[in-house]
């Protein structure tokens, strides 16, 4: 089983903690999956506020809904 060393942790792992990258050396991401899961996290919680938007907003904004008068 060959290993490779996470750029972000500097654990050497084997190639199932990382994910598919057809531009990396291995033909894998520089980081662990581990680590994207972090990362990833940190930048939800940073942008929570634009998370807990409704996503149907500006859908309702734009498209009369179907109890509306009609004109």
């Amino acid at each position: 089983m060959e290993t490779k060393i996470c750029t972000k942790c500097k654990l050497s792992l084997s190639f199932d903690n990382f994910t598919k990258h057809k531009e990396g050396k291995h033909g894998l991401r520089p980081d662990c999956k581990s680590c994207v899961k972090i990362r990833s996290k940190i930048l939800y919680l940073k942008n929570l506020a634009k998370h807990n938007k409704h996503p149907g907003e500006l859908y309702d904004q734009q498209i009369p809904s179907k109890n509306s008068p009609k004109n």
